[in-house]
């Protein structure tokens, strides 16, 4: 599954938000994802610098799928304009597991929270 990782959860960890230890959590499950090739995970580039300000909070498995993120991240930009079927995650009204279209593609925005176990 193509997961993008919405300013909204990045912005909870960087500011130290009241949910930013499970926003935290719930993003460290998705980068171990990422790198055991289970999901690829969509990040902006303004959301890897910050959350590259505190590498020693992630784990080995996390920071080496950051790393991947960056530098395959026009790559991972292209999927996200070509993949039909994704998914958004974030914090906020508007992830609340509801699909929308957009320009043909059907995505799922639901909250971050969803991957806190």
């Amino acid at each position: 599954m193509l997961i993008h990782v919405d300013s909204s959860a990045v912005a909870d960890i960087a500011h130290h938000g009241p949910t930013a230890d499970m926003t935290f959590r719930a993003l460290e499950n998705l980068l171990r994802a990422h790198d055991a090739g289970k999901h690829v995970v969509s990040i902006g580039p303004r959301d890897l610098e910050a959350l590259g300000a505190f590498p020693e909070r992630f784990s080995a498995p996390a920071r080496a799928a950051l790393g991947n993120i960056l530098g395959k991240r026009r790559e991972i930009s292209g999927f996200r304009m070509k993949v039909s079927h994704q998914m958004e995650v974030g914090l906020g009204a508007g992830f609340n597991g509801q699909r929308h279209d957009d320009g043909g593609r059907h995505v799922v925005r639901a909250s971050v929270h969803h991957f806190d176990d």
